[in-house]
């Protein structure tokens, strides 16, 4: 499950050999067998196994994760995606999406209140999954003001199958089960600020 990383999380450091080719286009899983609602149930599922990890900066296991690294082994483990290790260099990957077109599997990038950058893999439904320095791992809407007002922009790593292609029901049905869970799991977090609360720079350093 724990993709084992290195590095930082928005990351102001020397560009690693990964980075240097993060320029690459988005992945196409087109001629896989998942569907649209497969790919996402996989992304989803994974998210879940994350849920309630740490933050940690710099981390990258289920004793502490950083923004990027959460983002890079979720998409890594859940559907075989690859994207460079920190945030600035995640900026440059895939190809830019407009907010209004967003799928599953998408980065969203935001600009916390200390100008630094966070990333999160959007969900679907208005939702994407990140980790925080002050709640972890943990799903938030795009839509609530903290977030609506942060957000920056977004990138497409992987050109997923139509999001018409129909699937069965018991698919559906697990599908909607995993994101009940996944939602039940945090309810008691608070979802929308993780930086209501007044943080040392060092600490939003990694968001």
């Amino acid at each position: 499950m724990f993709t084992l990383l290195t590095a930082g999380c928005a990351g102001s450091g020397a560009v690693t050999q990964t980075e240097s080719a993060d320029r690459t286009g988005a992945r196409d899983l087109n001629e896989s067998r998942l569907t649209y609602e497969d790919a996402r149930a996989r992304l989803v599922q994974e998210v879940r196994e994350w849920m309630g990890t740490p933050y940690r900066y710099g981390g990258s296991s289920e004793n502490g994760v950083d923004c990027s690294a959460f983002v890079q082994a979720v998409l890594a483990d859940a559907l075989a995606i690859q994207v460079p290790r920190t945030t600035r260099a995640q900026m440059r990957a895939g190809s830019e999406v407009d907010r209004d077109e967003l799928r599953a599997a998408d980065l969203v990038f935001f600009r916390t209140p200390s100008r630094a950058d966070h990333v999160g893999v959007y969900l679907g439904h208005g939702e994407f999954a990140h980790a925080s320095t002050s709640s972890g791992v943990m799903i938030s809407a795009l839509d609530e003001e903290y977030w609506d007002g942060g957000y920056r922009s977004a990138r497409r790593v992987a050109q997923l199958p139509d999001q018409g292609t129909q699937t069965g029901g018991t698919q559906m049905n697990d599908l909607s089960q995993n994101m009940a869970a996944a939602a039940d799991s945090v309810a008691s977090a608070d979802l929308a600020r993780p930086f209501e609360t007044p943080k040392s720079a060092a600490s939003r350093r990694g968001w």
